[in-house]
């Protein structure tokens, strides 16, 4: 249990649905992580139940910055970055607004991907009916959406970090407060360590990066 990987999210997925062949496990697990980046890409933030949320937003360049293979110092392109946040509101830090994508939502659009379908039907060799297919696939959705989110939450509540492939990395630790100040009473608290808040910091995959980079050129 020394990091969350996306092969982790299978194999949990797989226990719950030993019914289906494993590669449907796959697939509907790896669908699931191109609709996060494909949502993020479109400026939709990813909201992750009990933990935060994923938001993307523009990020001017201009001020200087120093290349650490080269150390020359050049001025910061404009770029669209993804940060991790424990807001509950729905702009990003220069105020704007961002829409957000609930599990539900992120559910729905798995159970219905062309590909995931296909699998399934291929995997059953036409043993269920359309009725039944439906109710299989959105139940296989359900399982991967709900356990990514348990299982994201139970790595990040131990501050163990969380990699997967193409989306980011997540990296997680206590800010070591020794006191709080309530904001209603303005009463100074102090903080035990089992009520330390967590700090979660959030770093583009390769695929992710390299999609918002894509779209930040289109829209030049």
């Amino acid at each position: 249990m020394s990091k969350l990987v996306k092969a982790t999210i299978v194999e949990r997925v797989v226990e719950v649905n030993q019914e289906l062949p494993r590669k449907v496990c796959v697939i509907a697990v790896e669908q699931f992580i191109e609709i996060m980046i494909e949502s993020l890409v479109n400026g939709v933030s990813i909201r992750i139940p009990r933990a935060g949320k994923l938001v993307p937003y523009f990020k001017k360049g201009g001020r200087p910055v120093r290349n650490i293979k080269t150390q020359e110092v050049m001025p910061m392109q404009d770029r669209i970055v993804v940060s991790f946040s424990l807001s509950t509101t729905k702009t990003d830090r220069n105020g704007t607004f961002i829409p957000r994508k609930n599990p539900s939502e992120m559910m729905q659009e798995l159970a219905e991907r062309p590909v995931l379908l296909e699998r399934l039907e291929r995997s059953t060799r036409g043993r269920l009916s359309p009725e039944e297919m439906k109710k299989l696939t959105r139940t296989l959705a359900e399982d991967v959406v709900r356990l990514f989110g348990e299982l994201f939450c139970e790595y990040r509540n131990q501050c163990l970090p969380v990699e997967i492939r193409g989306l980011g990395s997540f990296r997680t630790s206590k800010m070591n407060y020794k006191s709080v100040r309530n904001p209603k009473t303005g009463e100074m608290l102090d903080v035990t360590d089992n009520n330390q808040p967590l700090r979660t910091v959030f770093r583009e995959g390769r695929e992710l990066k390299k999609a918002l980079a894509e779209r930040l050129a289109e829209s030049a």
